[in-house]
């Protein structure tokens, strides 16, 4: 059985390369959810300097910190 499974991460990308316009077929709720989730960045504190780094800084701050590490 796990050699016919596959990664709900695979199923994802595998839809996504084979359906030519998901956006044409797709719930418009589904849709918009998605292209939001495609804009979110998430943070992972692992250390507990990390949850101290950020814990004063306002929005604006970790957003400017977020936009910097992408470029």
């Amino acid at each position: 059985m796990a050699d016919s499974t596959t990664t709900y991460r695979d199923a994802l990308m595998r839809e996504r390369t084979t359906t030519p316009d998901l956006n044409a077929i797709a719930d418009p709720k589904i849709t918009a959810k998605r292209n939001t989730q495609a804009k979110q960045i998430f943070i992972d504190f692992t250390e507990e300097g990390d949850r101290m780094m950020y814990r004063n800084n306002s929005l604006t701050g970790i957003t400017e910190s977020a936009n910097t590490a992408v470029k």
